[in-house]
């Protein structure tokens, strides 16, 4: 379910504004990170940065999001992480 809302908390911006060939690459390279570690049966939390237009691994986590993450999807998508 997707929402046209746009919410905006400390730095976060829930749906993410991204160009769509940067949001496929992001995609892209996560289902391989989470396939290559098997992480195939859990959430989890993913940075990238984007720099100079190409988006840049930092780190994956098997959890939910911190902070209020977790309530932005909620509103914002409809889906409850938790």
């Amino acid at each position: 379910m997707q929402s046209s809302a746009l919410l905006f908390c400390n730095k976060q911006l829930v749906p993410a504004q991204l160009d769509k060939d940067i949001q496929c690459s992001i995609e892209e390279q996560t289902k391989k990170i989470v396939s290559n570690l098997g992480l195939d049966n859990c959430l989890v939390h993913v940075e990238y940065k984007i720099k100079d237009g190409v988006p840049k691994f930092l780190e994956i986590n098997p959890r939910i999001a911190g902070g209020l993450i977790p309530e932005l999807f909620k509103i914002a998508l409809g889906i409850d992480l938790v």
